[in-house]
């Protein structure tokens, strides 16, 4: 289609809601721009101001030729000369056929909807959806005569329509589902989808063939706007420079703003092509071709040109003279305030008042929501005429001088437009008090800026130049349901081998949603036990039971919903396991690949290593690598030491030094123990977090795996598909929309150790007992499915110490606002350092062992020599139960430290069920720590151990006070295990359920290529598949894992596809393996 604007000639136009916002624009424009000529109706705006001098819109738009009627409910008001005005009720059919017969219209443009979106569901059912069908039978025919016949029906729907109130919207088109019932969050958007919905069901089948349309405005502001518009500037009239300096989130999320012209004008483009339409038909011409038709079509409309929201607000605000700069701002961050909306909900709900902060408010200041009109474009012709700054200059100049004609008539003060700034906000803030009452609210303002770090240059999250498509079916080589540490890795590394990858997420970008996991001094927050704390906005929210051993509690355990997983959540720690840990796995495997040396060429791919920074690190933390346990080419995921070092950790070395616990080299080449500094996965240069999404997002094959990989985020896994026994793709799910993501090669679930086993079963792969209980056909018994988790447990003693520890970050605000600039500018200081830097790794000597029994001791006999038993990590903070390590700080002026004993040869083992078929609902997750007698004696005595570091002599100069936590009242073996049992947290080291083995362990769920037994095509790859946890923390662990299996796939693949012939073989393999899993299942 052209994009030449021709004069319309579109005979009688009846608009509805005429008198509205959107209407009386429409109406304008088709008596070709009244306002500009006539005094009496002209659009007010401050004179003798160069920045209000636009030009006029008439000779810019097209030149309209109808016949213009308007019916609203009432008409009294915003009437323009030219135009005919009828009163009437669109929910009433009488009332519109007697206005139909006045006017007898040949084009209706339907605009009218009641002026709320939520509270009154009654009226927006009644006007939006009832009103709508009054109307399309009215005008089609189906009510009753009015003598004329309408040809063409405008509808204005909304973009919204697509849209749960929630999720990112990123270039959406027209193909996207509508969003209604539990997944649409506001009743106003379910309303007008329902409208829409009959609107294009009613093309061509209404007794006069009527042909209708509908127009999606995205973001509408102008003159006479009374939302954004309107709201901008009472919130600049009214607020203080200190209150206009706040911004609700990072300012990252791009929105469309249409300016209500360009909205108006693609009205009557729609109702113009509708004609030729109708002409066409009635003329019996060939039909439009399916990328030509406008009838029976909803379009979007946009300025074609998103901006970032807080840029557009601010932009408004310094027209009306308010200036704030960038470096001005205060970031408040969508994670806390989000839920401080939910608490003024409920309060301001009681009193009969809606708070101006909701929950919605501030999801919508922070979303990204930017649409697609490349089909209005094409089709319609349509190209936004006004710019997105000349909308608004024209809507802030309406608002400004309406004002001031306003408060001149009342005797008020009008908006003074000219510029002001203010002086730079961190020292106003500073002042305002340098000892605030509360430690939340120091908090809160840490993370408030935080959240403001810009991002660098490579923070360029992994888009890929395909996003999928929600709601449309696709078909990939593989599909990878898990976007984590190894979903990512795996999907990238088959990626650049020009494999068509989809990577599914049930998450978003933890850059955009909550930035401060970027910084390590922000690791933390949110982690806490108490199911009612406050979670971070990329927290699943899973809550396990801690089995008998630990008192049965229920407490959270922090996993994340993002992309990157685990390594956009954890505390960065990069170590890696034991020659013998490596040694076990591949026995209980069957597999000498797994052997440490086979490995580790493996784990050193993943890995770029940058040497410590010398020269900013203290020289009390000084550290030695071996140059040869890292590649010297620069891969994805960046390891490195922080520069700064927690001033705890040179004591905590000291008193380990006390008790017989040596430093090491280093723990990256085989062996554990002893202690050392452990480097972070970090980026050098601004010691921001190195995750999986964020460092293969920057891989030098990042161009090529781009090209081939396709993004599905915020989509959940819902089911694995099957024909017969063989995987061929995975249902999935965005915003409640299924669709079907076929695989041609695998299927490769990754999804972590408490929902791989869950989408195994909920596909019919697992315990038979279990499946037939929740109806789900069983394709596969494998009672192995869900047991063996593993995890690592600690809990220990805090005492008061004389160094600097996170409780000076609580306590002293002008230390915390130091900090924080010294971060922004610099990079260092504290906030590059989560302060668990330091970490030691032990087999308890025999003085720890006098109370061990012989099922103790035979016990860990089953680890190998190089396994360590305990690993203690250094925590300069009061711990206590962890139900939330940030509020539950002391607040007594006092620096604390604990140090937590970790149990990392585990005897116990917990497990993974369902309660229903629906992975929308959280699996049950029994972790039964502490079950053993053994994982209680190595765990007591680790905790007198850690204590006895403490009263050494050498911790002796920094220790100001008897033992804060538990005290030292509790002495005996059984005072301190109840005071574990009560307080045992783990570091997020879930791992085992879905275990790989060899054929005859019953329990086994993979094979050693991570391929699921009973089943062909599909696999798991997370730490779900470990047959074992190795000691210490499990990153490494994971990307080296991911690395293989993808090394596995690509060297089996390139075979295949060069001898076609070993496809067949390939094929017979897999049943001799069904044959051989059958016989062993009859054995057992």
């Amino acid at each position: 289609m052209s994009n030449k604007r021709p004069a319309m000639e579109l005979g009688t136009v009846l608009v509805v809601g005429g008198c509205g916002f959107v209407g009386w624009h429409i109406v304008n424009h088709l008596l070709n721009f009244p306002s500009e000529t006539d005094a009496s109706v002209a659009l007010p705006k401050p004179e003798e101001d160069p920045r209000f001098d636009y030009p006029q819109l008439a000779g810019r738009y097209p030149v309209c030729m109808a016949k213009v009627a308007v019916v609203d409910l009432r008409t009294s008001n915003n009437r323009l000369p030219g135009a005919e005005y009828y009163d009437g009720d669109i929910t009433s059919a009488e009332s519109m056929l007697e206005v139909f017969r006045k006017v007898k219209p040949n084009v209706v443009i339907h605009t009218a909807t009641p002026n709320v979106l939520e509270g009154n569901k009654p009226l927006l059912r009644k006007v939006n959806v009832d009103g709508t069908k009054t109307l399309l039978e009215v005008a089609g025919g189906a009510r009753g005569d009015w003598g004329g016949k309408c040809k063409a029906f405008v509808y204005t729907s909304s973009s919204s329509v697509v849209h749960d109130t929630q999720s990112d919207l990123i270039n959406v088109d027209e193909e996207w589902p509508y969003i209604r019932g539990d997944r649409q969050l506001e009743y106003y958007s379910e309303t007008k989808a329902d409208a829409e919905e009959l609107v294009l069901k009613y093309n061509r089948t209404s007794p006069s063939g009527m042909v209708t349309c509908a127009v999606r405005p995205a973001g509408i502001y102008g003159e006479k706007d009374t939302t954004f518009t309107y709201k901008v500037l009472e919130h600049s009239s009214k607020a203080s420079p200190a209150v206009l300096r706040m911004q609700l989130g990072d300012n990252n999320n791009l929105f469309d703003f249409t300016y209500v012209g360009n909205i108006a004008y693609a009205h009557l483009l729609a109702a113009f092509r509708l004609l030729a339409t109708k002409t066409r038909i009635e003329s019996k011409q060939s039909e439009p071709l399916d990328h030509e038709r406008v009838d029976g079509e909803a379009f979007n409309i946009t300025n074609d040109a998103p901006v970032y929201f807080w840029d557009m607000t601010r932009a408004a605000w310094a027209l009306t003279g308010k200036v704030v700069e960038p470096h001005q701002v205060w970031e408040l961050p969508e994670a806390l305030l989000g839920p401080i909306g939910g608490i003024a909900e409920t309060v301001m709900g009681i009193c009969g008042k809606t708070p101006r902060l909701t929950r919605r408010t501030v999801r919508y200041s922070c979303m990204t929501r930017y649409y697609s009109c490349d089909k209005a474009k094409s089709r319609l012709g349509y190209t936004p005429i006004v710019s997105v700054e000349e909308g608004l200059a024209r809507a802030v100049g309406y608002g400004v001088e309406r004002e001031r004609q306003e408060g001149q008539k009342k005797g008020h003060k009008s908006i003074d437009c000219s510029i002001h700034t203010e002086s730079n906000i961190m020292d106003y803030y500073a002042a305002l008090n340098p000892n605030p009452p509360y430690m939340f609210r120091r908090i809160l303002l840490l993370l408030f800026w935080l959240i403001g770090l810009p991002a660098s240059t490579a923070d360029k999250p992994l888009y890929g130049s395909k996003d999928g498509i929600p709601g449309i079916d696709a078909s990939f080589d593989y599909v990878v349901v898990g976007g984590g540490n190894a979903g990512v890795t795996l999907a990238a590394r088959l990626a650049e081998q020009s494999f068509n990858v989809a990577l599914v997420e049930a998450g978003g970008f933890y850059e955009i949603n909550y930035p401060p996991a970027k910084v390590p001094g922000a690791v933390g927050i949110g982690t806490g036990t108490d199911p009612m704390a406050i979670r971070t906005p990329i927290d699943w929210g899973f809550l396990v039971n801690t089995g008998p051993g630990a008192d049965s509690r229920t407490i959270h355990y922090e996993k994340a919903r993002c992309l990157g997983g685990a390594s956009a959540s954890n505390f960065m720690l990069y170590q890696r396991p034991t020659i013998g840990s490596m040694k076990l796995w591949a026995d209980l495997v069957d597999d000498e690949s797994y052997l440490f040396d086979n490995v580790f060429p493996l784990f050193k791919k993943t890995i770029n290593f940058t040497a410590p920074n010398e020269e900013l690190r203290p020289a009390n933390a000084t550290v030695s690598y071996r140059e040869d346990a890292y590649e010297k080419h620069g891969q994805p995921v960046d390891v490195t030491y922080p520069h700064a070092a927690s001033p705890f950790s040179s004591w905590f070395q000291l008193g380990l030094e006390s008790v017989g616990v040596e430093v090491t080299s280093e723990f990256n080449s085989g062996s554990l123990l002893g202690s050392f500094y452990c480097p972070f996965t970090l980026r050098p240069a601004d010691q921001i977090r190195s995750s999986s999404e964020s460092a293969f997002s920057r891989s030098p094959y990042s161009s090529r795996y781009l090209e081939t990989l396709t993004l599905y985020k915020n989509t959940m896994g819902k089911k694995i598909l099957f024909d017969q026994k063989r995987a061929t793709g995975v249902e999935v799910a965005t915003a409640g929309s299924k669709y079907i993501l076929s695989a041609t090669h695998e299927v490769i679930i990754s999804s972590g150790a408490f929902q791989s086993p869950q989408l195994l079963m909920v596909s019919g792969i697992g315990p038979a007992d279990v499946l037939q209980e929740h109806e789900i056909d069983v394709i596969v018994d494998l009672p192995g499915v869900g047991q063996n988790l593993w995890d690592h447990v600690f809990s220990g003693p805090t005492y008061p110490v004389a160094v600097e520890t996170f409780n000076k970050l609580a306590m002293d605000l002008q230390y915390l606002i130091s900090q924080i600039r010294e971060f922004k500018s610099s990079h260092t200081g504290v906030l590059t350092n989560h302060g668990f830097d330091y970490v030691a790794f032990e087999k308890l000597p025999g003085s720890s062992r006098a109370g061990f029994t012989e099922r103790t001791e035979n016990d860990l006999s089953w680890f190998p020599e190089d396994w360590p038993e305990v690993e203690y990590i250094p925590a300069p903070l009061f711990v206590g139960n962890f139900s939330d390590p940030i509020t539950m700080q002391p607040q007594d002026g006092r620096q604390y430290a604990t140090i937590l004993p970790t149990l990392v040869a585990p005897t116990s083992r917990g497990n993974v069920s369902i309660i229903s078929a629906d992975t929308d609902d959280l699996p049950v997750i029994h972790m039964n720590w502490l079950t053993t007698e053994t994982d209680q004696q190595v765990l007591v005595a680790a905790f007198k151990r850690v204590r006895d570091i403490f009263h050494s002599e050498a911790m002796a100069p920094i220790i100001v006070g008897e033992e804060f936590f538990p005290g030292k009242e509790y002495q005996t073996d059984r005072e301190i295990l109840e005071v574990i049992r009560d307080t045992a947290m783990a570091p997020w080291h879930a791992s085992g359920t879905c275990k790989m083995g060899t054929r005859s362990d019953r329990m086994a769920v993979l094979d050693s290529r991570a391929r699921v037994f009973g089943v062909e095509k599909l696999r798991v790859v997370d730490a779900s598949a470990f047959p074992v946890l190795p000691p210490g923390h499990p990153q490494s662990v994971v990307y080296m894992f991911a690395e293989k299996i993808a090394s596995d796939i690509i060297s089996y693949t390139r075979v295949l596809s060069s001898w076609g012939w070993m496809e067949e073989l390939d094929t017979m393999m897999e049943v001799v393996q069904l044959n051989e899993l059958s016989n062993c299942s009859r054995m057992v």
